[in-house]
Parts: C-alpha cells; structure tokens; sequence
C-alpha cells in the first residue's frame, strides 16, 4: 500500500455514515432470485483505470442457499471484469476479477440496507461497507471484454440475488471520501454533488433502467 492509499485506509476507519442514513431510502429495486437485470456493455460501466462503484444492498435469506448469490457481474467470454457477491451465510461479500478473488468480512445478516463502496486507485482497491474501512485488495478489476452487466446474477442465470439492490453509481474518479459518503444518503443530481462531472452510470431502478452519463457539469 502506497504512503496515500494508507492516509485514506486510516481515514475511513475512522468514519462511520451519518446517522440519518438509517431513514434513507435510496433507489431500490427488490430481486426475488428468479429475474435479474442486464444491461448493454459499455466502457463507462469498467473502472480498470480507476474509480468507484457504489451501491445499498440487503440480502433477504435466512438458510443457506448452497452458493454466494451474486449483486453484479461484468463478464464475458475470457472472464469477469468483476464479480460483487454476497456471501452465502451473510457474512461478507467476495469480489472477483478474472482469477483472482478476496473475501470482505461484514454483518449483512442484520436485515438493514448497507451502503458498499469499492474504491479503486493504483493497483488496489479498498473495499467500504457503510463507511468503514473491511479491507484493500492486491489486485484492481481487470478491463475484459463484456457480454454485458448483470444486476442480481452471475450471468442470468446463475447465483441469482434474493433481496434489495439500490443506488448503483459508478464513478470513473475516487470522490473525495467524507463527499462519497455523505452523498451516499442523498440524491446527487438533485443535491448537485460536488464531483458530478464524473459520475459515469447510475441506477433508476424505478423504471428498470441504468443511465449511462456523459460527463456533466
């Protein structure tokens, strides 16, 4: 870890969301494990160069499903750009990126909405869950050809979600940490974020839809 990459690991640790986070209710879309969403590839949705991707998420099981439902999938024919899942017992969540893989210990199995964030700078990434630091990878989500993005499957098929998914955002630039995390509560369009001109994707679940973003200003 680089000298700046552990000012940020120290500086999350130390920061929680705020507590009026418990009454938002961010842009969710309710996957019952039978029909999950897919969307057209498109570079804006890679973050091999660097950036973010956020997202709520609340698992809804209670026995062990027999695999690690999947929140999104990247992939194509020669491997995944990235693999988000859920751990089976609710334990954590397993982020996969070609073959490499790394487990993120945290409580899921509470029945709240987290807020999960991966920050990806110069070859690591270090993984949030609503606003603490649960560990840094020591690989970066690989730039492979995509057969499209999956919300709540592996491929469409497979490990499907059963649960909430909202609020998907991808950044192609790590915002500032204490702006990315209060504006986790909030809508950033309406409250004009203040690093919006690189907001690449976001979700509008209400109409089963993901906008894809030219830089705005």
């Amino acid at each position: 870890m680089s000298l700046f990459q552990a000012l940020v690991a120290a500086l999350i640790a130390s920061f929680t969301l705020p507590a009026h986070a418990q009454g938002y209710r961010p842009d969710v879309i309710e996957m019952d494990g039978s029909v999950p969403m897919v969307f057209a590839p498109d570079a804006a949705l890679t973050i091999s160069n660097g950036g973010t991707i956020e997202f709520w998420t609340q698992p809804d099981w209670e026995d062990d499903p027999g695999f690690d439902p999947v929140i999104l999938s990247n992939t194509g024919e020669v491997g995944a750009s990235y693999v988000i899942a859920m751990l089976a017992d609710r334990s954590g969540i397993a982020v996969l990126s070609g073959e490499q893989e790394q487990v993120f210990t945290a409580d899921f199995g509470d029945g709240q909405m987290h807020h999960v964030a991966l920050n990806q700078f110069d070859g690591s990434m270090i993984v949030l869950v609503d606003g603490r630091a649960v560990g840094e990878t020591p690989f970066t989500m690989q730039d492979l050809p995509s057969d499209g993005l999956w919300v709540g499957s592996l491929d469409g098929e497979t490990n499907p979600y059963l649960g909430a998914i909202g609020q998907l955002r991808f950044w192609d630039y790590v915002p500032a940490f204490k702006t990315l995390m209060i504006y986790a509560t909030r809508d950033v369009v309406v409250d004009e974020h203040p690093q919006l001109e690189f907001l690449s994707a976001m979700s509008d679940f209400n109409t089963d839809t993901l906008l894809i973003l030219e830089a705005m200003e």
